[in-house]
């Protein structure tokens, strides 16, 4: 945003582009419309004194109810503004014409507005001779005013205070036109999540900086059914445990398929996960799915299980459903040399040599007779 002020440099004009400086970095924080309003009645007439100060939003935007507050003026006065005044009012009229901030001595004597209808009706209440008003301006629309008052007729109308006012009027319409973003982003959110809870597709959304999770029906529906009663922990520890920290790179895919008793039966439950990155926001998507297990196929016993890794055991419960080298390193994403290794060692550990064996230790829950000893796996 460019502003050029005819400020001459000295001391005070130092405080009051300090004051312009506090006030911006003040109104970018805030992220409703009536925190705006509530800071703008506490820090404007700090830069700007006058009689009276005022801030109005108009509400002419959709979903935007009228805003307005005021100091130094009564409830009356604030009646006649808006059943009289907003209609008769010279400034604004003209600001709204020219987009800039308007001073009621620019534009008429002093006898012109003392007769003028918006006096007569209204402003005579306070006897306000001197009338100032600032554009507030949201995606190139006047959307309220910052209104100054006062008895005297020539307050704040040198050049440099009517272009501060009208700095002020900017600053504040980049504030309400980030709300208004903020607050557009947010309604599509909240209409993407209520359209994803409807989903049959069981998903689960995790934001690694601020570790907040989302859950859909169909998710808390799928892990409640296997037991589950708190998956937005569980899930958060199963993806953690599978690598993506705060820092891991988007398009980072992992694959779980975990071993899980409904009604009596096997079943594995899939965990497909991807991380993303929108403007620096990395989040963990995660599709999870209830599979039939393969038939005539059962899990390694616990007693076996316990002597592998959980990567381990999850690549020999592939290999027993009858997947290959290539497909289970497809299906986990890794390559099909570290599946072969994993395999490898998976033997080692079970003291067998073969799928064959591996599969009938899943059976019988018996390994090899001769018991354990160093092998290679066989070739695919």
């Amino acid at each position: 945003m460019d502003i050029e002020f005819p400020f001459d440099g000295d001391d005070d004009d130092r405080t009051v582009a300090t004051d312009l400086a506090d006030v911006a970095e003040s109104l970018l924080a805030v992220d409703t419309v009536e925190a705006i309003q509530d800071l703008c009645m506490d820090l404007v007439p700090r830069v700007l004194p006058s009689r009276a100060f005022g801030i109005y939003l108009f509400g002419d935007s959709p979903g935007r109810t009228p805003l307005a507050a005021a100091e130094g003026v009564s409830e009356r006065f604030l009646t006649l503004y808006e059943e009289l005044g907003r209609h008769q009012d010279p400034v604004l009229r003209t600001l709204e014409q020219r987009r800039r901030p308007t001073h009621s001595s620019r534009l008429m004597s002093e006898n012109t507005w003392t007769e003028s209808p918006f006096f007569r009706d209204v402003a005579r209440l306070h006897d306000m001779r001197m009338v100032l008003e600032a554009p507030i301006i949201e995606r190139g629309h006047v959307v309220g005013t910052l209104n100054f008052a006062d008895n005297d007729r020539l307050a704040l109308a040198s050049p440099a205070e009517i272009a501060v006012a009208g700095a002020l009027g900017r600053l504040v319409g980049v504030a309400v036109t980030e709300v208004a973003r903020r607050e557009a982003a947010r309604a599509v959110q909240d209409d993407l999540w209520a359209a994803l809870d409807l989903s049959s597709e069981a998903t689960v959304i995790l934001d690694l900086a601020t570790g907040q999770r989302q859950v859909n029906a169909a998710a808390r529906a799928l892990l409640g059914r296997v037991g589950i009663s708190e998956p937005t922990l569980w899930l958060t520890g199963l993806i953690e445990a599978g690598g993506p920290g705060r820092d891991a790179d988007a398009g980072m895919r992992q694959t779980f398929v975990l071993d899980v008793r409904l009604d009596g039966v096997s079943r594995h439950l899939q965990v497909q996960s991807c991380v993303t990155d929108r403007g620096g926001a990395r989040r963990v998507v995660a599709l999870l799915e209830l599979l039939p297990a393969a038939p005539g196929v059962a899990a390694l016993p616990d007693h076996l299980a316990s002597q592998l890794s959980a990567r381990e055991r999850e690549i020999a419960a592939l290999a027993v459903a009858g997947l290959q080298d290539q497909q289970i390193a497809e299906k986990l994403f890794l390559s099909r040399y570290t599946v072969k290794q994993y395999l490898k060692t998976t033997y080692r550990k079970l003291g067998i040599r073969s799928r064959l064996e591996l599969t009938r230790a899943a059976l019988t829950g018996e390994p090899a007779d001769d018991g354990p000893r160093p092998t290679t796996p066989e070739q695919p």
